[in-house]
């Protein structure tokens, strides 16, 4: 097509085909019956293999795709049997102002489409007439706001479309547009141009573990794939959560031999469910004290499986590690912080009769996790006993203080109750006035200032270029170049 311009009074029409959105339309009848592809229909001079899109009809394309993508639809592929009959119809009504579904020469939309070697007997139709009508954004939003033509864009029914316009100066309308959809994709259309046509975009490729062949048993975390029974063996692999594998053999020190996407190795039994086995058996239960992570190993470095609300009720599994216990909640087991998990009677979890009392050396902050990011719970007094619960991590042990779980530096707790406590160390302010911060930077509150050569506790952390401190019962942060 060559689309002209001249310049007519506006007009403007829409009309939807009556074949298709309520109904399906059976095959082309026996007086038009499918052609070889190269038929030239009585009234106009298009054939299949001449048919081809122009820039706008390739716009429209898009339009329609991502309109149908944003919707949850699938993208129709460009047909070129069906841009053919798009385009016949097109020449027809701008050579005759016959504006209608069945052609001047009565020709029925699925005779039409049908005559151009399109098989597929589900068809529609929307077609559109007017002055102003040339470029595809002003088509496809007439459409868009016609709930009827609308219904024909976002039909599920259909999985190809024919794209045309055609121009005729002396027509009634001026511009015609014609799209006809089929229900399945034949051949590609051709562009105008030689250029490509844009096709559907693939589904994006399926983020599920990869199966394995006479796959037996399923991962319950990420779970290392490796070259023998130990833990020294080298990692072949890291098998998702949820992977389906195949136990090939006898437990070996704990481990299993397995397949796994094409590998062969071991994994440890303690984190594969065998077919037709029992989840592992719960020993207790507890409940989340706020949003917990569940994560597939025992560290802030594990991935994240799902996050617990608070009051959610877990089974636990028995194991813990690295101050986490391994837990199953809603299906899925996976490792918790054993902080924000309290008991049946709300009270979180007790250390061990045996475990070794020990006693802060200064004011030391209670975190919530094993590093100074994390939040402070509280801070305990210098000379306060506390009972550490089993887990250490980056310097950190796990300790319950007054009711309460968390994590204290390893630097400022003492040994035995029986120890006396060590005195705090102290540093001395130099000979300037210095800053008692809320916080570890010059943007965070003074909340007072220490004279010159006052003495000052340190607790023992640093960050930022300040040092944790407390100075006349205050705790606080303050520049360590001024310090000694």
């Amino acid at each position: 097509m060559s689309p002209r311009c001249l310049t007519i009074p506006f007009a403007a029409i829409l009309a939807l085909a009556l074949v298709i959105g309520f109904l399906s339309v059976g095959p082309a009848s026996a007086s038009a019956s499918p052609g070889s592809g190269s038929a030239t229909l009585p009234g106009a001079n298009v054939t299949t293999a001449e048919a081809c899109l122009d820039g706008e009809e390739i716009a429209f394309l898009g339009q329609i795709n991502d309109y149908r993508t944003a919707n949850g639809l699938p993208e129709l592929a460009a047909s070129q049997t069906l841009t053919a009959a798009s385009e016949h119809h097109s020449v027809d009504m701008a050579t005759t102002s016959h504006f209608d579904h069945v052609m001047s020469d009565g020709t029925t939309v699925p005779q039409n489409a049908a005559a151009h070697g399109y098989a597929d007997s589900t068809i529609g139709e929307n077609i559109a007439g007017g002055t102003y009508w040339s470029d595809a954004a002003t088509v496809f939003e007439g459409w868009r706001l016609s709930p009827d033509h609308n219904a024909n864009m976002l039909s599920g029914a259909f999985g190809a479309i024919g794209i045309a316009r055609e121009y005729g100066p002396t027509s009634e309308y001026g511009w015609y547009w014609t799209t006809v959809f089929g229900g399945s994709a034949d051949g590609e259309a051709v562009s105008c141009d030689g250029s490509a046509v844009p096709g559907p975009t693939p589904p994006p490729p399926s983020t599920s573990p990869p199966t394995t062949g006479n796959a037996n048993a399923t991962t319950t975390s990420d779970l290392n794939l490796r070259s023998g029974p130990s833990t020294a063996a080298s990692i072949l692999a890291v098998m998702p959560v949820g992977a389906r594998v195949a136990v090939t053999g006898s437990v070996d020190g704990g481990f299993y031999p397995v397949g796994y996407a094409g590998q062969s190795g071991w994994a440890a039994a303690d984190f594969l469910l065998l077919d037709g086995a029992a989840p592992p058996a719960a020993t207790a239960s507890a409940t989340t004290t706020s949003d917990l992570n569940l994560r597939a190993g025992p560290s802030t470095a594990d991935a994240v499986l799902l996050v617990l609300p608070p009051g959610s009720t877990v089974e636990l599994l028995g194991e813990t590690s690295n101050g986490f216990t391994h837990v199953s909640y809603g299906g899925s087991t996976g490792w918790a912080f054993a902080g924000y998990l309290s008991d049946d009677a709300g009270t979180p979890p007790a250390p061990s009769p045996d475990s070794e009392v020990m006693t802060t050396t200064s004011d030391l902050n209670l975190r919530a996790g094993p590093g100074l990011s994390f939040d402070v719970l509280t801070v305990m007094p210098a000379g306060a006993a506390v009972a550490p619960t089993g887990g250490s991590e980056s310097g950190f042990i796990q300790v319950q203080y007054a009711g309460q779980v968390g994590w204290a530096s390893a630097d400022f707790l003492s040994g035995a109750s029986s120890a006396t406590p060590p005195v705090p160390a102290t540093g001395t302010v130099t000979t300037t006035d210095l800053n008692l911060r809320a916080g570890p930077s010059t943007a965070d509150a003074v909340l007072l200032v220490m004279p010159p050569g006052a003495s000052v506790n340190l607790t023992g952390e640093t960050s930022n270029g300040f040092a944790a401190i407390t100075y006349a019962g205050t705790p606080g942060w303050a520049s360590v170049d001024y310090l000694v």
